[in-house]
């Protein structure tokens, strides 16, 4: 993973299943995902961090220091943010009520 990013990590999440892996570069170098399995790019998103999957799978979170953005897993797009200036970590509860 550092090799991709070219940088330290600061954020690295799993999905539950073990089939992605999401991470982001220091100095926001964006955020990455990964078919964990066949180690194969999915997507790449400039400026994203701290990447957080859902328990379903569905969702994972990222910030861009302005504000915590759900992206739908799969189709990897941005699809409701929240307003969170200086947010700079994203973390879920185990049952994925809380963030």
């Amino acid at each position: 993973v550092s090799k991709k990013l070219n940088t330290a990590v600061n954020g690295l999440a799993f999905s539950s299943s073990g089939k992605y892996l999401a991470a982001s570069a220091h100095s926001g170098g964006g955020a990455y995902v990964w078919d964990a399995k066949e180690g194969t790019e999915l997507v790449y998103r400039p400026g994203w961090q701290r990447p957080a999957f859902d328990p379903s799978e569905n969702w994972l979170f990222v910030t861009d220091n302005k504000q915590v953005i759900w992206m739908r897993v799969g189709a990897w797009t941005a699809e409701e943010t929240i307003p969170a200036p200086e947010t700079r970590k994203c973390a879920l509860n185990h049952q994925g009520t809380l963030l």
